[in-house]
């Protein structure tokens, strides 16, 4: 917690700071100012959560001190510090924006009682602007909103990003693998929430590609401030993913560099996801940056080694005995073409496939003494044949999607509620419907917006929010490339058609 006491008289302000630092509270930094215009330089620069403010200050008095403070740190919080022949001036002060008041001499008691119910009320404050920038985020990323409709001043505007996408390898049935990444995200999100600080947004949300992702964003203003907390945020996180890290369940965590906007920051994001596969042959159950996946990406040869090892984990996973053997075929063929592989990286081939394929696979072994290994595992796929119904689970989403295609929903919530992972429902979906839940989903909104416009009287942005998009601009430009033509010329078309029809009645009758 950052505080700042503001007061001219030096020995008001050394008894307060004695009094806050015999509480034992968790500061940051305890800053002082000696009169107003040092007090908003001070606000501007550190932006504390709680302020107590002097009534009577030379060069701005308190009031004028926390009606300028507030433009440059709307959610601090403001105590003022007054004796008796004042209290006007905090009831003034409280009508402005302050929280509280303290008599002086002030009472240890009740400074405690206010800091406390700062601390409360600051995380509070935080949580939920975290849970709203989660979903704004969210919502970009999967095409319900844009940046087009947000105002001038708005923070996904102006801030700078970085991301982190979690992939996940096991060699765990479904159901055990959803547990457990259920598991880690709710601890993950648990540890986030107790580090929230005001520097920092963070959004914790699953990608169309069944992947979960964490965003990190900081205003360039606190560029400073905000790359020390995302280190201090960070480091403790990957020791929690370590946590979760074993012989059949592992966390590899692909990390964007800083991107100086949204857009940059999607496309890195859209970036690692497509070069995940590079996790294959640089290690699995670590951080691997951007930068050390995109020196991959002229390697055509070492590309396709990777997209069979995902593959084979793919078919293994999803008990597909036919397709695996003949994806370690065709990795047998590929290792021999490219024998050219150094230990790191047949070592990392090995853990891979020890970790996803429940084998024994040695660096030290040749291609021969792999597949064997590889054959054996595939053996036990023609005994232990998957007993959930794929085409249910794809049967379940459908109707989900049919049912509650006008609210914000994912494939990551539908997977929880099925208990499966979100790659693994997204695969599934994809190959029975030819196309993604993200396009499918798209597709039925589209259908029903075009009902809507056709046999209603509703306005575009009223249609709009009733297929669960937030911007009409979006909307109309979804449902432009889809049908070829504007939501309205939708509605002239249908009321074209509809006076044509009453025309044709009339001369019938006639």
């Amino acid at each position: 917690m950052k505080i700042l006491i503001a007061d001219d008289e030096s020995l008001a302000r050394s008894v307060l700071k004695s009094i806050l630092q015999e509480l034992d509270l968790p500061l940051e930094g305890l800053k002082e100012a000696v009169d107003g215009e040092q007090m908003i330089e001070q606000v501007k620069r550190y932006a504390p959560e709680l302020v107590f403010v002097d009534i009577r200050m030379p060069k701005l008095n308190g009031l004028e001190a926390i009606e300028e403070g507030k433009k440059f740190s709307p959610y601090t919080r403001w105590v003022i510090l007054t004796g008796y022949p004042e209290f006007s001036y905090a009831q003034q002060a409280i009508k402005l924006g302050a929280s509280d008041y303290l008599l002086k001499p002030v009472d240890p008691e009740e400074v405690k009682k206010l800091v406390n119910e700062a601390r409360r009320g600051n995380t509070e404050w935080l949580l939920n602007r975290n849970r709203q920038f989660e979903s704004q985020i969210a919502d970009l990323y999967q095409g319900l909103s844009s940046l087009q409709q947000e105002d001038q001043e708005s923070f996904l505007l102006k801030a700078h990003f970085t991301g982190a996408v979690f992939c996940i390898d096991s060699n765990l049935i479904e159901v055990a693998k959803a547990e457990r990444r259920r598991d880690f995200l709710q601890t993950l999100h648990t540890r986030l929430d107790h580090t929230v600080v005001s520097e920092l947004r963070q959004a914790l949300f699953t990608l169309s590609s069944g992947e979960s992702a964490l965003v990190v964003a900081w205003e360039p203003t606190r560029y400073i401030q905000g790359k020390q907390y995302l280190s201090t945020l960070l480091y403790p996180l990957k020791d929690l993913y370590q946590q979760f890290n074993d012989n059949n369940f592992c966390i590899t965590i692909l990390e964007t560099d800083d991107c100086s906007s949204y857009n940059e920051l999607y496309e890195k994001l859209n970036c690692i996801q497509h070069f995940s596969l590079l996790r294959t042959i640089c290690g699995i159950g670590k951080t691997l940056y951007i930068a050390d996946l995109v020196q991959y990406t002229t390697q055509q040869e070492l590309l396709e080694v990777c997209s069979i090892l995902i593959k084979i984990s793919d078919c293994y996973g999803k008990k597909t005995y036919l397709s695996f053997m003949k994806a370690l075929d065709t990795l047998e063929s590929k290792l021999c073409e490219n024998n050219t592989l150094n230990h790191h990286t047949k070592t990392c081939i090995a853990n891979f496939l020890n970790r996803t394929v429940s084998c024994q696979l040695e660096a030290h072994q040749d291609t021969t003494c792999w597949k064997q290994v590889l054959q054996a595992c595939g053996e036990e796929l023609l005994i232990d044949e998957q007993k959930k119904d794929k085409q249910d689970i794809v049967d379940q989403v459908v109707s989900f999607i049919d049912e509650n295609y006008m609210f914000e929903i994912g494939v990551g919530q539908i997977a929880m509620q099925l208990h499966v992972t979100p790659n693994y429902l997204s695969s599934l979906f994809h190959k029975k419907m030819g196309m993604t839940f993200m396009k499918y989903l798209t597709h039925v909104r589209m259908l029903r917006a075009k009902e809507l416009l056709t046999d209603s009287k509703l306005s575009i942005q009223e249609v709009a929010e009733q297929v669960g998009y937030y911007s009409s601009r979006h909307f109309t430009k979804t449902f432009t490339e889809l049908f070829g033509y504007y939501p309205s010329d939708c509605r002239k078309k249908s009321i074209k058609s509809g006076a044509l029809r009453l025309t044709e009645e009339t001369v019938t009758k006639n």
